[in-house]
């Protein structure tokens, strides 16, 4: 069985656990107080992961329901102010900024 330090980085600990199945975790003391398992990384990965995954299904969702909505030109105006070399030509090519500013230009949004 291996042991590892209470303060052991996750990534560490990863390549531990699938190597051996499982660690032993010691705390400051020398005593051990935990086991990690397999199981345990995969719910600090899931614990970790779920915000970004979530946002990304988000965007995607927004992007679906705006394509097709706005004209090149439209969509040039959502350009980073930052990244102005950039070529935008479709809706992918902005990022969840040029979205919010694409729906909040009254210009682009007053149109019929």
């Amino acid at each position: 069985m291996h042991v590892i330090e209470l303060d052991t980085s996750l990534f560490e600990a990863v390549a531990l656990i699938a190597k051996h199945d499982c660690v032993l975790v010691k705390d400051e003391a020398n005593k051990i107080c935990g086991v990690m398992t397999s199981y345990d990384v995969s719910e600090t990965f899931v614990e970790l992961g779920e915000p970004f995954l979530l946002l990304g299904e988000i965007e995607n969702l927004i992007r679906d329901m705006i394509e097709g909505c706005f004209s090149k030109e439209d969509l040039e105006k959502g350009r980073d102010p930052l990244d102005g070399a950039r070529p935008i030509s479709k809706v992918s090519d902005l990022n969840f900024g040029g979205y919010v500013r694409i729906l909040q230009d009254p210009c682009v949004m007053g149109k019929d």
